[in-house]
Parts: structure tokens; sequence; C-alpha cells
């Protein structure tokens, strides 16, 4: 961890000169490019879970009607002996 001499230090040459030397400009249009490249990744992951469990939730209905018919099926059979 810096010394407090070191911190003060640094803010003075930021003071002093604005920007830090090793500051560049064009580093403002990469962190632009990374951040819509962050936000893209982020709905992407959000659009693959709402398909997920609109896939999930479509199983679970033929599930639901593939037992709904095995019951029917076995309530039919059993009536009939």
């Amino acid at each position: 961890m810096p010394s407090k001499d070191a911190i003060s230090g640094f803010k003075i040459y930021i003071e002093r000169n604005e920007k830090p030397f090793n500051y560049m400009t064009w580093d403002e249009e990469d962190e632009k490019i990374r951040r819509v490249e962050y936000e893209q990744q982020i709905a992407k992951k959000a659009i693959l879970v709402q398909e997920r469990k609109k896939q999930e939730e479509l199983l679970e209905k033929i599930l639901k009607k593939q037992k709904e018919a095995t019951s029917k099926y076995n309530l039919e059979v059993v009536r009939e002996h």
C-alpha cells in the first residue's frame, strides 16, 4: 500500500499538471468501446436467460400434458377391468 507521502506527491503532480503523463486521450475511446461491448454481453446474457426460461416452461407444459394423458389412459384401463 502506498504511503501517505507518495499519495500526496501524486496529488501535487496531478494538480500542477492537470492530467498525469501516462493519461492518453485514446483511452477514453477504448473505454467507450469496452463499455458498449460489455453492455451488449449483459444484454445477450439476459436474452439467453429469458429464452431458457421459456424453453423450461414449454418443457413443463409438455411433461404435464404427457402425465395427464398417461393418467387418463390408466383410469380407462382400470375402468375396463
